[in-house]
């Protein structure tokens, strides 16, 4: 069965896996807010190891996850998903 990926997500400069799109945004907001991998990591009871492994796309969040992350980084849940908030 094929992933049916929003509009939007066709546009994107690479052909990224949603994934790698929500980890590469988490990646972006965690580094623009100069906050260390292990720091976040820590906060979500993930080790550093596989929260980078989510912010390449290797391994998938949960919900939870995802809204602890974005709680912890002052961002919406919604803007790692938005193209439009900052870049990739």
């Amino acid at each position: 069965m094929a992933m049916i990926f929003p509009r939007w997500f066709a546009a994107t400069k690479k052909n990224l896996t949603v994934d790698q799109y929500v980890g590469g945004r988490i990646r972006h907001f965690r580094e623009s807010k100069g906050v260390s991998i292990a720091v976040v990591a820590e906060k979500i009871s993930l080790s550093s190891k596989q929260l980078a492994f989510a912010e390449l796309g290797r391994r998938r969040l949960s919900a939870s996850q995802l809204f602890a992350i974005a709680r912890h980084l002052d961002v919406s849940v919604a803007a790692f998903f938005d193209r439009r908030e900052g870049t990739l």
